[in-house]
């Protein structure tokens, strides 16, 4: 269930995928997923634009670590969210 949206699926394999229509951007809101035994809540979940970044040696550091702090200290968009993906070799 999200945004009063309700869908099922069948697992296959232990995997199973739902489409839901389109959505505006917004949020956060909370993802329900129920199976006849457990529900799972995710919240604080964002609707919208997704940028994927990766490539470049300086993406490893933080923004905390970037000489325009002041930038990051400063920001008022909370709906901004930062995540480190590690790769196979464990870096």
């Amino acid at each position: 269930k999200f945004r009063g949206q309700t869908v099922s699926a069948t697992t296959h394999n232990l995997k199973w995928s739902v489409k839901l229509r389109a959505l505006k951007p917004g949020g956060p809101e909370t993802l329900t997923i129920a199976t006849r035994t457990k529900t799972v809540k995710l919240a604080n979940v964002l609707v919208g634009e997704v940028w994927v970044c990766s490539g470049q040696s300086n993406m490893a550091m933080s923004l905390g670590n970037c000489a325009e702090k002041g930038e990051a200290a400063d920001a008022t968009n909370d709906r901004v969210r930062f995540c480190t993906i590690p790769v196979p070799d464990g870096t």
